[in-house]
C-alpha cells in the first residue's frame, strides 16, 4: 500500500453526526468504509461510524470494514502513542480528529517499528453523490446446513460452499441479464446500469450458478442457456434449509474480478453468521433481515430466529446505542426491514404513486381490499375537489 497515493471521501452525514454527538475520548468511534485500488490510487469511502466498543462483523455488509478511528486528541502524538501500544494495524490507518469545529484527517504508517503520521486532504460528499460512486450486490440462495454444527471455521465454510456451487461459480446479474466471472480484470463495473428505478441505493441482484467442467467458460456467450445443476440426495432430518441473503457494497470503479471476489466473500460471511446462529440455537430456523435507517448511509443486517426479530429487544437496543440511533421508535422490527421489491414510481404530475406496491400486509386480520391503482384514486380526489369548488362558487353567488 505504500506505493499508492491515498484519497479519502467522507460522507457529509458522517461528519455532521460526529459533530452532533461530540467526541469525548481519543478512540470514541470506529470509522466504517470501503477501500478500492484504482490505477495506483488507494481510495477509501467513509460512509459510517460506530461506537468503538462494538464489533460490526455480523451486522454490516461484507466489505464495509473498519478503516480508522475518530476522536478528539489534542496532539497527534498522543494518537501515535496510543497506536504504538500494540493497537496499530492496517484497519486503523486513518484518524479523523475533531476538536470543536476543526476537523483534520491523518494517515498512519508503521515503518521500522515506528508509527509515522501524515496529514491528508479529503473530499466531502452527500449521500446522493456517494450513491453515484457506490452500488450494492445482493445475493440470495438456498443452502443446507447441519443443525448440530459447532465449527464455524472459515476453511470448513469454504469447503461447504465449494460442494454447493463449485470452486469457480458464475454470477449472474438479473437486472442486466449478464454473467461475470473471476478473470475479467480490465473491465470495470461502472458500465452496469440497473433497469429499475432506484429507491435509496442502486442494488443489483445476483444469482449463483455452478461452473461445471462441461459448461461454457466465463468468456463464452451464455445468454441463451443458464447453467443449472441439481442432484437428488436423500433427506436428512438433521439438515436445515437456510435462505442466504447477503449484501456487499462495491465502488463503481472496481473491476469485475474485484466485484467477483467481494460477492464470493459476502456469501462466505453470510454462511458463517448463519452457522454461528445455528450453533447457539440448534432448534431455531435462522432468517436474515436488512435495514436502512434514515440517518445511516449503509445497511445493517440481523441474523435471528425466523420471524422472531421483534423479541430480540437486547440486540435491537444494542444496535441503537452502537450506531447512536434515536430511541424514540424501534427501527429493527420486521415491519421496518428494507423492502427491496418495492418500486414507487412517479405519475405524469410528478406525484408518487403505488408506494405500497411490493409491501407485505400489516396490521389487524380484518382487511378491506380496494382494487385500482393510485393514479385512479388521485384522479377521483381531483374531481371531488372540482365539485366542492363549484359548490362553493354557487353559494357565494347566492350570498351576493
Amino acid at each position: 500500500m505504500d506505493a499508492f497515493r491515498r484519497e479519502v471521501v467522507i460522507c457529509k452525514d458522517v461528519l455532521q453526526g460526529l459533530e452532533k454527538i461530540g467526541l469525548s475520548k481519543i478512540n470514541a468511534f470506529v470509522l466504517l468504509g470501503v477501500n478500492i485500488d484504482v490505477e495506483n490510487v488507494f481510495k477509501t469511502y467513509i460512509i459510517g461510524f460506530v461506537d468503538s466498543s462494538f464489533s460490526v462483523d455480523d451486522n454490516c455488509p461484507h466489505n464495509l470494514n473498519t478503516c480508522g478511528l475518530a476522536g478528539n486528541a489534542d496532539l497527534i502524538e498522543n494518537v501515535q502513542e496510543y497506536l504504538n501500544n500494540d493497537q496499530f494495524n492496517e484497519n486503523y490507518s486513518l484518524y479523523l480528529n475533531i476538536v470543536g469545529s476543526k476537523i483534520n484527517l491523518w494517515e498512519f504508517k508503521k515503518i521500522d517499528d515506528a508509527i509515522q503520521s501524515e496529514k491528508l486532504e479529503f473530499q466531502v460528499q452527500t449521500k446522493e453523490e456517494l450513491s453515484n460512486n457506490l452500488l450494492y450486490f445482493r445475493t440470495c440462495m438456498k443452502l443446507e446446513l447441519d443443525r448440530k454444527i459447532n465449527d464455524c471455521d472459515p476453511l470448513n465454510t469454504a469447503s461447504l460452499l465449494e460442494k454447493k456451487i463449485g470452486l469457480k461459480p458464475l454470477f449472474y446479474i438479473k437486472e442486466n441479464k449478464q454473467y461475470f466471472g473471476k478473470l475479467e480484470e480490465n473491465k470495470t463495473i461502472d458500465g452496469i446500469k440497473a433497469t429499475t428505478k432506484k429507491l435509496d441505493y442502486e442494488v443489483l441482484n445476483i444469482s449463483v450458478y455452478q461452473n461445471l467442467s462441461n459448461a461454457p467458460t466465463e468468456n463464452t456467450d451464455t445468454s441463451d442457456f443458464p447453467i443449472i445443476h441439481q442432484t437428488n440426495e436423500p433427506f436428512d432430518e438433521e439438515l436445515v434449509c437456510c435462505q442466504l441473503d447477503t449484501l456487499c457494497v462495491v465502488p463503481k470503479k472496481a473491476t469485475y474480478t474485484q466485484a467477483y471476489n467481494l460477492v464470493y466473500g459476502s456469501i462466505i460471511k453470510n454462511i458463517q453468521s448463519i452457522q454461528s446462529f445455528l450453533a447457539s440455537n440448534p432448534k431455531d430456523l435462522p432468517a436474515v433481515h436488512h435495514f436502512l435507517p434514515d440517518t445511516l448511509c449503509h445497511f445493517l443486517t440481523i441474523v435471528c430466529s425466523h420471524n422472531q426479530i421483534d423479541s430480540y429487544s437486547n440486540l435491537r437496543k444494542k444496535l441503537h446505542n452502537a450506531f447512536h440511533l434515536s430511541m424514540d421508535r424501534p427501527l429493527f422490527r420486521i415491519s421496518n426491514a428494507y423492502q427491496f421489491d418495492a418500486k414507487p414510481s412517479l405519475d405524469d404530475d410528478g406525484l408518487l404513486t403505488n408506494v405500497h406496491e411490493g409491501l407485505s400486509p400489516s396490521g389487524s386480520s380484518n382487511i378491506s381490499l380496494n382494487l385500482g391503482r393510485e393514479e385512479e384514486l388521485q384522479e377521483l380526489l381531483r374531481r371531488m375537489d372540482n365539485i366542492l369548488l363549484r359548490g362553493c362558487d354557487m353559494n357565494m353567488n347566492r350570498n351576493i
